[in-house]
């Protein structure tokens, strides 16, 4: 191919390509960047170095990614924008870039080494592409996903408000009584430490598991996604969750059995795996709830890394036509009005950002769902990652 074809084949590209030497500075432009960013090719060509078209504050933060992941300095500027190409002999990554009207552009960059006839680098290859609507797309995705998780998360809080009012009316029902008993006494002139400090304590007690109840509801209604990820105990996750939906299972006569050898601790957020749990849990209430033989067990189990969690019930499993789409958002088999089709696909989709998993084991008698999550969570490793490169 000679020199000139080649050149008509980049001039007639659609992306956006464009060539630097060894220290940054442009030595090729074609139209199609020339469109995108609005620069004329005879004003930047061996003027502007190719970081003009990167913001600066992205650089920096590149930068400093870079250092951390590859244990050495890289310096700020067309540096952070090759090192790993210079390192690993390419790189594709998302940048922003800055147009001539300062606007802001969401790119894909891929970054090649130029090699001249003898096989020696001269330069770098860049090929850019706009993919600021994508991200635009995205973006209105997780908003649209977001509602759907505030949808199916309020459907289960209204499922639940009735045995939590029941659930907090009982406790106070308990303090009316005791200081209806105590203001009796005072009146009567009957006053004895002994009965006061014991319904005081007793009063006390109550108030304490009234406000577990509150603490409870509220933090499930939050949504949980913008918390840290933090060292929690696993069984104080499990008890909150049944905390929630004690008065369910109560009501439907379903023991609940935990069968953990010790107390783990993951790390993780905390809300968003008490809502898979409380969705699993209640899922099984409510498909056993007019068996004969009713019970639910939480089996924990460590496997080296990771934890599983195995919620298991005593239906006879679910029938495969069924078990193919159950993780596809809005399918239910419940009633109308009994259920958003989103709680199992929202469950999939909070465990896959905790690195986890969530599968329905068709082999077991029973219906059981196997959860397993990481123990030391990788997601920041991840994204610095995914970020950097």
């Amino acid at each position: 191919m000679s020199d000139r074809h080649a050149l008509s084949i980049l001039n007639s590209a659609r992306y956006a390509i464009i060539a630097t030497d060894m220290n940054g500075l442009i030595t090729f432009f074609n139209p199609a960047a020339h469109r995108l960013l609005g620069y004329e090719s005879q004003e930047i060509i061996q003027v502007y170095n190719f970081s003009i078209f990167l913001d600066p504050f992205e650089v920096f933060e590149r930068a400093q990614i870079l250092c951390e992941e590859l244990k050495k300095n890289v310096e700020i500027g067309f540096p952070v924008i090759v090192e790993k190409t210079t390192l690993f002999g390419g790189e594709e990554s998302e940048w922003t870039f800055v147009d001539q009207r300062r606007n802001r552009l969401s790119m894909s960059l891929s970054v090649s080494p130029m090699l001249d006839a003898q096989n020696k680098q001269e330069g770098y290859l860049f090929i850019a592409r706009d993919i600021s609507n994508q991200k635009e797309l995205e973006k209105r995705l997780e908003e649209n996903r977001a509602s759907l998780v505030s949808s199916s998360k309020l459907a289960s809080l209204g499922e639940m408000a009735g045995g939590i009012a029941h659930e907090i009316n009982n406790p106070l029902a308990i303090i009316m009584g005791k200081v209806d008993r105590l203001l009796m006494l005072l009146d009567n002139n009957k006053y004895d430490f002994d009965i006061f400090k014991k319904d005081m304590n007793k009063v006390k007690d109550t108030v304490t598991r009234i406000s577990k109840i509150i603490t409870g509801l509220r933090s499930y209604a939050r949504s949980g996604e913008k918390d840290p990820f933090e060292k929690t105990s696993c069984e104080k996750i499990i008890q909150d969750t049944l905390g929630l939906c004690a008065e369910k299972l109560k009501f439907s006569s379903i023991p609940v059995e935990i069968i953990m050898p010790h107390d783990f601790e993951i790390e993780c957020r905390p809300i968003q795996i008490s809502q898979v749990l409380l969705n699993l849990v209640t899922n099984s209430a409510d498909a056993i709830q007019k068996l004969e033989d009713r019970w639910i067990k939480i089996i924990v189990s460590d496997l080296d890394h990771r934890i599983q969690i195995q919620i298991v019930d005593s239906g006879a499993g679910i029938p495969d036509n069924v078990a193919k789409r159950l993780m596809e958002p809005f399918f239910t088999t419940k009633e109308i009005g009994k259920g958003t089709g989103l709680g199992l696909s929202v469950s999939l989709g909070i465990l896959k950002a905790h690195e986890g998993t969530l599968i329905l084991d068709r082999e077991c008698e029973n219906t059981k769902f196997v959860i397993e999550i990481p123990k030391v969570h990788i997601y920041k490793k991840v994204e610095t990652t995914r970020l950097a490169s």
